[in-house]
């Protein structure tokens, strides 16, 4: 029966969704600016969503669920990256698309976690957790080819093949 409850995830409004109100205003509107221009220059959407509660659910659980409803990342990429707080359960997940997970696997997003969120969480300062969070996240993200609007999505590498390809390939016909 249990497995038949699902829950009533609230609504996002933005890339900061401070249900637990945990941020304040000014770190809210910082990080919403930071994270939109991260979308704009990469097309990759990270999502911070912070919860009084996990209904009942492990953190894994209800960060796969809230990632899926709330469609984080563009569809055909799968590119999104939620990182969801759950303060009361003390409890961090970093959700990660497929589209991403090459450039953040579970270990990395585990290092983000114990590295630069957990240490200002134990001292007691949620948004600089937060932000330290997402600023590592987004420059994992803007170093990745693959994430960028720009990058060529045939895969195709451009220009002629490097030189020391070729003399060793020429040689063979020599």
């Amino acid at each position: 029966e249990a497995a038949l409850q699902v829950a009533a995830f609230p609504r996002p409004d933005g890339y900061v969704n401070d249900f637990a109100s945990i941020l304040d205003e000014d770190a809210e509107t910082y990080l919403e600016n930071y994270l939109t221009t991260l979308e704009r220059d990469t097309s990759a959407e990270v999502v911070v969503a912070t919860v009084t509660s996990l209904d009942g659910m492990t953190i894994e659980e209800y960060a796969n669920r809230l990632f899926a409803d709330w469609g984080i990342g563009k569809r055909q990429k799968d590119n999104g990256v939620l990182l969801l707080v759950a303060p009361i359960n003390r409890e961090v997940r970093i959700e990660v698309g497929y589209g991403l997970e090459g450039t953040i696997p579970d270990g990395l997003a585990g290092d983000i976690i114990r590295t630069q969120i957990i240490p200002q969480f134990k001292a007691n300062n949620f948004p600089k957790g937060i932000g330290s969070g997402l600023d590592r996240i987004a420059r994992i993200v803007r170093q990745d080819p693959a994430a960028s609007i720009t990058s060529d999505s045939s895969g195709q590498a451009d220009g002629p093949p490097p030189l020391w390809f070729i003399i060793p390939f020429l040689g063979l016909f020599i």
